[in-house]
């Protein structure tokens, strides 16, 4: 059994807590008292025998396990479920007060719009058109300002919040499942409970929410992906055989660069069972870098790395490595360097070449020193002694694009120009022609050719950005149409082909935080060409 828990610390009482987890790939929801959002023994379930826990207002059955109670869901997929346990009249310290505890585990945001019932102090994460979810804090139906919320993350320590005049906070990782809240409210009133008197009442209240599910896992009820084993962006991603494989990445907050900021591990998650990662023999740190397959091998190319200790003024150095890495002897083999230090650049694979668009160099400092690059090269992996070779002149310089290939031709898509312009741009290069053309601009708003990703399989190209949406290039070729939406929608990710007809949306940058989560989204039958275009909506 898989349950999501969270780093342990030193709190004051114990809670309801309602978590969610998987058994034998099926959703579970598991209820117990204690002081952080973990299990702590079965000698605590008796103070909670006689909670009601419930799903749209229908009572649940539950069943005692070791330390946890197990809850029975109903047949299809609940928005929340929600718990409710009175513990009656406590004196501590000469003061005497009743305990209500409640607990909820959310599935996702829940609208705004939904009426928050019951005679207590909740928690609630809500959508908002356009922006991250925000959680609102409410007693007895009312907006509870400024509630004390303490929030444990999955990794490090617990932080304390406070809501703000309307009971609204932004806890980061909720939305993701990598955190868990815990809110306190009293009211100062008297009263009588089983003969006991009391003159306060302390209110308490737990949230979790269970992390995404993918479109492709809830349409055919496959278990979800296991998280990335530390949340990573601007990473190299690649998929050979049944393995998708990560390499680095930056795991800091956006824009903070240092050593240690970039991850020192390459890991491969076995897309069989989904929840298997094998460590593997790393190479330099490095973000911005650019992987992909061919044959039996990886290839990894380019990138960057931060010299400077945190604190420090900036630092960033481009590589020119080139390396290639077998799976089976697990072992790393230095290839013919890059002519020029490159970075935040993408590779693709077109028969036995390797084509390199895109990104700038940096030198040293911060990115005032950065040259954006205006050669883009290939490697042919055939030639006896292979070496870099320029194609002809991109009409464009950027970087922060993404480059996929279909039908033989190299697509160069998105990006930074050197004004700090953000654009949505398609190049195509032909390599049989050795010419350049220009193909659909991307949909969406300003923003959304910022640091997507893409891939082709088959005659099909598929592409993901900031809005979340799945894009893909139309029969015609000449504009996009939406084929699915993210429940995280991200950049500096990686958009990588499953085995199972899917397409894997890989960590990256959410909100502004890294995200470890892997989304998987169905691909849909192709859709036929018509006298009207299919194409994504502005």
């Amino acid at each position: 059994m898989l349950l999501g828990l969270f780093a342990p610390t030193a709190a004051h009482g114990h809670f309801l807590w309602l978590s969610s987890g998987r058994d034998h790939d099926k959703p579970v929801v598991l209820a117990f008292l204690a002081e952080t959002p973990n299990p702590e023994g079965p000698e605590f379930l008796k103070y909670i025998e006689r909670a009601k826990i419930t799903s749209g207002g229908k009572a649940l059955d539950w069943t005692k396990g070791e330390d946890t109670y197990r809850v029975s869901l109903p047949g299809s997929r609940p928005k929340q479920i929600d718990g409710v346990c009175d513990l009656g009249v406590k004196t501590r310290n000469g003061a005497s007060f009743r305990l209500l505890y409640t607990a909820r585990v959310q599935f996702g945001p829940s609208s705004s719009s939904q009426i928050e019932e019951g005679d207590h102090l909740r928690m609630r994460l809500e959508a908002r058109p356009g922006q991250a979810p925000i959680v609102v804090v409410r007693f007895r139906g009312r907006p509870a300002p400024e509630a004390v919320v303490k929030a444990y993350p999955k990794e490090g320590d617990p932080v304390e919040l406070k809501a703000d005049a309307h009971g609204l906070l932004e806890p980061r990782g909720l939305a993701e499942g990598r955190a868990a809240l815990l809110a306190k409210w009293s009211e100062k009133t008297t009263g009588q409970l089983d003969g006991k008197p009391y003159e306060e009442i302390r209110y308490y209240a737990t949230l979790t929410v269970a992390p995404p599910l993918s479109s492709s896992a809830a349409a055919t009820g496959t278990a979800p992906f296991a998280l990335l084993p530390e949340a990573v962006n601007s990473f190299g991603g690649a998929v050979l055989g049944d393995w998708l494989y990560v390499y680095s990445g930056h795991t800091d907050k956006t824009h903070r660069y240092h050593i240690g900021a970039t991850t020192r591990h390459f890991r491969r998650l076995s897309l069989k069972d989904r929840t298997t990662w094998e460590e593997l023999p790393c190479g330099p740190p490095l973000q911005g870098v650019a992987m992909v397959a061919h044959r039996d091998h990886l290839y990894r190319i380019g990138g960057m790395s931060a010299h400077n200790r945190p604190g420090e003024p900036n630092d960033l150095v481009s590589a020119t490595d080139f390396a290639r890495f077998d799976p089976d002897s697990k072992t790393w083999t230095d290839l013919p360097p890059l002519p020029l230090p490159r970075s935040t650049h993408d590779a693709v694979v077109v028969g036995d070449k390797i084509y390199v668009v895109g990104g700038w160099a940096m030198r040293g400092g911060d990115s005032a020193n950065a040259e954006f690059l205006d050669t883009a090269l290939v490697f042919d992996l055939t030639r006896p002694e292979p070496r870099w070779e320029n194609l002809p002149t991109p009409p464009f310089r950027r970087r922060a694009l993404t480059v996929a290939s279909i039908q033989g031709k190299v697509y160069v898509m998105g990006g930074l120009i050197e004004d700090g312009k953000v654009v949505k741009s398609v190049d195509i290069y032909d390599p049989a022609a050795r010419a350049w053309s220009h193909g659909p601009d991307l949909p969406g708003g300003k923003l959304d050719g910022f640091a997507p990703s893409a891939f082709g399989i088959g005659d099909k190209l598929y592409l993901s950005g900031v809005d979340g949406r799945v894009l893909r290039l139309n029969e015609a070729g000449d504009g996009w149409e939406a084929i699915g939406k993210l429940a995280i929608p991200r950049l500096t990710h990686r958009l990588l082909p499953g085995i199972a007809n899917d397409l894997l949306a890989v960590g990256g940058s959410a909100r502004g935080q890294t995200t470890p989560v892997i989304e998987a989204v169905r691909i849909p039958p192709a859709t036929a060409p018509s006298g009207t275009r299919a194409r994504a909506s502005e």
